[in-house]
């Protein structure tokens, strides 16, 4: 078997012009201090990285509060145990003011 030795066909690709720069995001403005500095800045500070722990441990705790609710026995119907204050009422609210928190640190300057 003989094998015949084709060459292969190259691809030509034909660009006019200048290449397209690629633009990349700045969270620098032009002409502020930091531009011209060539630092970085971040977007959140360490307050808004505070205020996010706390708005997750608000609703961390909201969760663990509405943990439980086991019956006792199977046949025994309780309802004081799942429809109590803390799991329909105070659960609910701290994990809406967790939330609360989170935009807060999400928009605070």
């Amino acid at each position: 078997m003989s094998q015949s030795k084709e060459p292969r066909k190259k691809k030509v690709v034909v660009t006019r012009g200048k290449k397209a720069k690629r633009k990349t995001p700045s969270v620098v403005r032009k002409g502020s201090k930091a531009a011209d500095d060539g630092t970085f800045q971040l977007l959140f500070t360490k307050k808004n990285y505070m205020w996010v722990l706390i708005g997750l441990g608000f609703m961390f705790l909201g969760f663990l509060l509405m943990l439980g609710g086991e019956q006792s026995s199977p046949e025994v119907w309780e309802p004081e145990k799942i429809y109590s204050f803390r799991r329909i009422t105070l659960a609910p609210f701290l994990i809406l003011v967790g939330l609360g928190i989170q935009i807060y640190a999400i928009f605070k300057k």
